[in-house]
Order: C-alpha cells, then sequence, then structure tokens
C-alpha cells in the first residue's frame, strides 16, 4: 500500500521520491513492478532512480505528470480529481462504490467484480492520505526521468479513461524507449 492508503501509515508530507526509496529498501532481488494511477507515477520514481531492482515495469492508468502545461497539452487542464477527495472523504464507501461503478460500465459482470473487490477497498474507509497524495500528484513531474529508464515496460490504459486518457500513456510510450502500449477498448481508470 502507498502511504496513507489501504493499512500503510502515514505522516505529512507526502513525497513521492521517499515513497518509491522506502519501496526501493524493501526489494532484494530485481523484481517485477506494476503501478496503477498514482501507484504508477511511484513506479517511475522507483524505476528511474533504482534501476537495477527493477527487472520489468507495468504502468496502468498512469502519467508522468497529471496536469497539463504549455509544453506537456497530454495532461489535465482541469483535473477532477479534487471535487472527488471532497466526496471520498464524506462518505468513501458509497462514492468509492459509484467511482468504480463508472469504471466498470462496459464490464461484463461488473456487478461480481464490485462485489469481489469493493468490501477490501473500503475495509479502511478513506485513506488519510488522500489529500496530501492529491496535492502531491498536482505538483509532480516525472517526465525529466523518463530518458533514465531503459527497463522494458508494459503501458496499460483504457480508451474511455478521463481520469489518465489515453494521451498519457500515448506520451509514456514516446518517451520511454523499451516500451510497449496496450490500449483496451471500452475500458476506463481500472482497465484490469
Amino acid at each position: 500500500d502507498l502511504p496513507g492508503h489501504g493499512d500503510a501509515p502515514f505522516t505529512e508530507p507526502f513525497d513521492i521520491a521517499a515513497v518509491a526509496e522506502a519501496f526501493a529498501g524493501q526489494i532484494d532481488t530485481p523484481a517485477h513492478i506494476l503501478g496503477w494511477s498514482l501507484g504508477g507515477l511511484v513506479a517511475l520514481y522507483l524505476t528511474a532512480l533504482y534501476p537495477d531492482k527493477i527487472q520489468s515495469l507495468c504502468l496502468t492508468a498512469s502519467f508522468a505528470r497529471l496536469t497539463a502545461d504549455t509544453d506537456y497539452p497530454e495532461g489535465l487542464a482541469q483535473p477532477a480529481l479534487g471535487k472527488m477527495v471532497g466526496a471520498f472523504q464524506q462518505d468513501y464507501a458509497k462514492h468509492i462504490k459509484q467511482f468504480l461503478q463508472l469504471q466498470l460500465l462496459h464490464t461484463p459482470h461488473s456487478g461480481e467484480i464490485l462485489n469481489r473487490v469493493l468490501p477490501d477497498l473500503a475495509r479502511c474507509g478513506t485513506p488519510s492520505a488522500l489529500q496530501a497524495a492529491l496535492e502531491a500528484v498536482n505538483h509532480a513531474d516525472a517526465r525529466p526521468l523518463l530518458s533514465l529508464i531503459q527497463t522494458p515496460s508494459l503501458l496499460v490504459f483504457g480508451q474511455k479513461d478521463a481520469i489518465t486518457p489515453p494521451r498519457m500513456g500515448e506520451y509514456l510510450h514516446r518517451y520511454l524507449s523499451n516500451s510497449e502500449l496496450v490500449l483496451i477498448d471500452k475500458a476506463a481508470h481500472a482497465p484490469f
């Protein structure tokens, strides 16, 4: 778990490079790393800063930078994540269920999947680091790290994802020299 998510404790600030360093300290032999969304940003830092610890990388619905800039139109001009944080803090179980229902909209057997994953996701309630992680994401920029990554990388994105749209995966694919991009039709932010 990322700090302040699930069972992992959290103390301010939410520092993406420090999280990557902590994970690197737990890896004894080269590992296969999968990072989803914010976890993918941490995985980029981990792979760039500790390449000898990573055998392969899979980024799922992730990004090098979330927000758009003049030299990065692939980012989001107005991320809606801030609005989600307020809803999650108000009633996490209700709003994480609604969020997942949207992500699974075009998925066969979505009800079964939701019933299987929701209890574990809602078990700990609102992640204590939710706001701090969002602020860290809004300021993070891993683009300078991409040229350091030579690790074989699989990039998995959903064609219907509005949080991390496919263009973010296409950007990563352009700048990660040893990458493969897979776009899943009808999938959203949880393409797996």
